[in-house]
């Protein structure tokens, strides 16, 4: 495995670019490559066995790009990866665990709330994790953002009545944490607030970006180049709906391009 390989980054859509965020800022010799699954999105909605099939095409598709890491930046399709868990080259890494870990370190109450898709509340891994620790568990499934998100509609009337709606029921419940269990949802962090209060957002970003940090570390795989990487994006969509829910997005660009995965 060449440390100058990129690391693969993906996504059911837009979201998985804030972890990506993270990961250029941080790692900024870096190359990736990225992939939202615009036509398949919102995960959130679909059955197990077709996120599961999502995550196999993706993953093998990186695989050919000859990757040296794959970060799935999406929670949906973390707790539909244990099939892919086990891989050693290349590690995939998932975002679910980190996240988790990241919101027990940061309660100060021990009341934190989850916000994800449909799919991962049912699923639960984070409720599960989170409990075993003497957390006490919130969880509110909320398939309204991730549209609202895709569609650029942040900092709208519509996000706030959104982000209002699924949260006015957890105020006074003396929450001082709200777990992003969806890559998207970060971006609605600033209606969270103005509904919530002076909450801690946890999202994956950060947290993510120590796993892999550590991991390339440990396998002596981190580009020590004092070039910037490169950064490639790819969607499974159409390239301009895209590139317009992306425009918020100012981290560098090579190329944005259609795949079919």
């Amino acid at each position: 495995m060449d440390s100058k390989s990129p690391i693969g980054v993906f996504d059911s859509g837009v979201g998985g670019l804030t972890v990506l965020d993270e990961l250029i800022h941080r790692l900024p010799h870096e190359n990736f490559i990225y992939i939202g699954d615009t036509k398949n999105s919102p995960y959130g909605e679909k059955t197990d066995q077709e996120i599961i099939d999502y995550v196999s095409n993706i993953v093998r598709y990186l695989e050919k790009c000859d990757v040296k890491q794959v970060v799935i930046a999406c929670n949906t399709a973390t707790v539909n990866s244990e099939h892919v868990a086990d891989k050693k080259e290349p590690e995939v890494i998932g975002i679910v665990y980190p996240t988790a870990f990241k919101a027990i370190n940061t309660t100060k109450t021990k009341n934190v709330l989850v916000l994800a898709t449909p799919v991962t509340i049912r699923k639960g891994l984070y409720q599960t994790i989170l409990k075993k620790l003497g957390i006490n568990v919130y969880a509110k499934a909320c398939p309204k953002f991730v549209p609202i998100i895709e569609a650029n509609k942040m900092n709208t009337k519509e996000s706030l009545d959104a982000v209002r709606e699924v949260l006015e029921p957890f105020k006074g419940q003396n929450i001082d944490t709200v777990l992003m269990g969806c890559t998207h949802y970060g971006l609605l962090a600033k209606e969270i607030k103005e509904v919530m209060g002076d909450v801690n957002i946890v999202d994956s970003g950060n947290a993510t970006y120590e796993v892999v940090h550590n991991s390339l570390q440990k396998n002596h795989l981190l580009n020590n180049t004092k070039e910037p990487g490169h950064v490639e994006l790819y969607t499974t969509g159409d390239v301009k709906t895209f590139k317009k829910s992306m425009s918020w997005f100012n981290k560098r660009i090579d190329s944005i391009d259609f795949i079919s995965v």
